[in-house]
């Protein structure tokens, strides 16, 4: 048997918690919102459907989608990638 004490969060704690999972959950549905919309555009601009520039700016926002997604993946003391 181990020795070890189970952690014990206070009510407020834990809605806490659960608040910023919450946050990071939406913000991460609208980072794969941004991409599959991007994607979209993308292949509506292969499909001659749109022009260039809306096949560009899907790309743009595809990548968008994507950066913000991988920044919400760092530990919280690594978010500062210029540090």
């Amino acid at each position: 048997m181990s020795d070890e004490k189970a952690i014990e969060f206070t009510p407020e704690e834990l809605a806490k918690m659960q608040a910023s999972y919450t946050r990071r959950m939406r913000f991460y549905r609208l980072c794969w919102v941004l991409w599959i919309f991007g994607a979209i555009l993308i292949v509506l601009n292969w499909g001659n459907i749109v022009s260039p520039t809306i096949g560009w700016i899907g790309f743009g926002v595809a990548m968008t989608g994507t950066v913000l997604s991988f920044l919400t993946h760092l530990p919280s003391g690594k978010r500062d990638l210029f540090s």
